[in-house]
């Protein structure tokens, strides 16, 4: 009576290994090729952009200006990535103190919304 409880149980938690085995490997699968379309589309996208361009500022102007949007879109993404991480810290601080010793997501927020305003000003105060 035991070892056929025993036989029952170990199948089934075979069973449920296997399910939890396909369900892992299947999100992977999506993932790789969700993150593979996303950066085939980004690198559509820039491209259009970057063509847009030419006709206004120039060749390598064009792609050098959609060059940096794109470093300063990864540079706002890592900050804010960033100020998560240090977000999730037990409430008592670092250090212990009761304190907390990091920037909050809204201080990288702010940053990233400066840096974009600063950025329309530009554009906007250049003459075409």
């Amino acid at each position: 009576m035991l070892g056929s409880f025993a036989n029952i149980a170990a199948l089934a938690l075979k069973s449920e290994y296997r399910a939890i085995r396909r369900r892992v490997i299947r999100q992977v699968v999506l993932l790789s090729l969700g993150s593979v379309l996303g950066l085939l589309a980004l690198v559509f996208l820039s491209a259009s952009v970057a063509l847009a361009l030419v006709p206004r500022i120039g060749d390598w102007q064009a792609f050098l200006a959609v060059g940096a949007g794109q470093f300063v879109l990864a540079l706002a993404a890592v900050l804010l990535m960033r100020a998560g991480r240090r977000n999730r810290k037990p409430a008592g601080g670092a250090d212990g103190t009761g304190k907390s010793t990091g920037k909050s997501t809204d201080d990288a927020g702010a940053l990233v919304l400066s840096a974009l305003i600063a950025g329309i000003a530009l554009g906007q105060g250049k003459s075409g």
